[in-house]
């Protein structure tokens, strides 16, 4: 078979072959899917028919250095040409990014030929496998070619939607510690339990690790997993995303593991995802708590936790707006912008003056948050406080005020007069001190 032969039944696969043949740096991506004519084709899907066709592509893949996608969609009727294929692809270099979704692939068991690609090819630094069918056996031979690979480049590893049970699910995690560099694990919808937060956390304490985004939603752990998991993460310096969603196995307990992590010195996450999971007020009050320090957080999504009532919401007010003292304000948390109701259609179930710090959070810099959340709150300010240090803390004063004067709301801050207000305070409090100063007579 050659490229005339294809182009006799698909004009489009013939141009696929030879843009591949050709090694032309444009063609970057290519799809397999199954036979269907012309029906919702792109440039870069080939629609397979048979085993001296896929040979001939599987070939060409094998010759390209441009490719960097190749992407198995509805991989069911690859059965009988996955051989053929395979045994041109082991010779690619090129590829990045593999991907398999809406396959069956316990059928086929399409690892155990594409485990020489996975194994040997320096350029792959992403797995994708979406919304497969996938038993206990492929499970294992994937294990197998992740722990095979030679050059450790793996960065993204994704496997979502494939339900797999906890024990196989856990021996496809352990495998990816032979990957120090991976930066983005994503095992959302499946069925994983203690095995597979076991084999997570063993990840983590990892010295290596790198692990910027994990994503965990829509499984069955449990507050013993979760603990254990945050035990690994209170060490990890590099996380920035963790998606917990949808864990309904998970109690109060479970969640005030998760918020003493949160109080973790080294521990610089930034989104945190806990949507539907029955969070009610202890838990928004243990969240609120554990976030008086945290400098990091920007994002606590608690959408359709519906048990959060009144008392909550107001734990998360204080936290971002105390108002019993200037200096309480002042240390508020500046930080968190979004509890993810405020773009959301429930946004009037929280109290407004929560929604109004969170604005402020999202829009300013932490230090002009601050100094609006202290005008809006103080029209008085009681400079008694600051009198043990004489007159070196009036400048000071000053600077801030100048500060609060540039610092753009949507009310009357009046700084002209607060700043005359704290002058006389400190003038009428020490007198003497204020004449020496100006006189220069002791």
């Amino acid at each position: 078979m050659n490229i005339s032969d294809v182009a006799a039944y698909s004009e489009r696969n013939a141009i696929i072959l030879s843009s591949l043949k050709d090694d032309d740096p444009s063609f970057t991506c290519l799809i397999l899917r199954n036979f269907s004519g012309d029906a919702d084709c792109c440039d870069y899907s080939y629609y397979h028919k048979g085993i001296r066709d896929m040979e001939w592509l599987g070939h060409c893949v094998g010759k390209n250095t441009h490719l960097e996608d190749l992407c198995f969609g509805n991989a069911d009727n690859f059965i009988n040409s996955k051989e053929s294929f395979c045994r041109g692809l082991k010779s690619n270099k090129s590829v990045q990014r593999l991907t398999f979704y809406d396959s069956n692939l316990s059928e086929i068991d399409i690892f155990q030929f594409v485990e020489p690609f996975i194994k040997h090819n320096p350029s792959l630094i992403r797995i994708e496998i979406s919304e497969c069918e996938l038993g206990g056996g492929v499970c294992h031979t994937l294990s197998l070619a992740l722990r095979g690979r030679t050059i450790k480049s793996l960065k993204h590893f994704t496997l979502t939607e494939c339900h797999i049970d906890d024990e196989h699910l856990g021996e496809v995690i352990s495998s990816l510690s032979m990957h120090p560099h991976l930066e983005g694990l994503r095992l959302k919808g499946n069925g994983m339990g203690r095995i597979g937060t076991t084999a997570l956390a063993n990840i983590v304490l990892r010295a290596a690790t790198v692990l910027r985004k994990v994503d965990l939603s829509n499984n069955n752990i449990d507050d013993d997993g979760i603990e254990q998991l945050a035990l690994a993460l209170a060490s990890n310096g590099t996380l920035q995303n963790l998606d917990l969603s949808r864990n309904s196995f998970i109690t109060i307990r479970g969640w005030r593991a998760i918020s003493t992590l949160l109080e973790a010195p080294n521990f610089i996450l930034q989104e945190l995802s806990v949507v539907r999971n029955e969070i009610d007020d202890d838990g928004a009050v243990a969240f609120a708590s554990a976030l008086t320090n945290n400098c990091t957080l920007k994002t606590l999504d608690l959408r359709s936790n519906t048990a959060i009532t009144n008392k909550g919401w107001r734990a998360f007010s204080k936290l971002l707006c105390d108002t019993s003292s200037v200096k309480a304000t002042y240390i508020s948390n500046h930080t968190l912008s979004s509890l993810s109701y405020s773009v959301d259609r429930h946004r009037h179930r929280m109290p407004s003056d929560l929604v109004s710090s969170l604005d402020l959070n999202r829009d300013r810099s932490e230090t002009h948050a601050a100094i609006v959340k202290i005008l809006k709150h103080y029209v008085h300010f009681d400079m008694h406080p600051l009198f043990e240090w004489g007159f070196k803390m009036l400048p000071l004063v000053m600077k801030w005020m100048e500060a609060a004067r540039d610092c753009p709301t949507d009310f009357d801050k009046d700084t002209r007069r607060r700043k005359l207000s704290a002058l006389y305070q400190f003038i009428r409090a020490m007198p003497m001190m204020y004449v020496e100063a100006c006189t220069g007579v002791i």
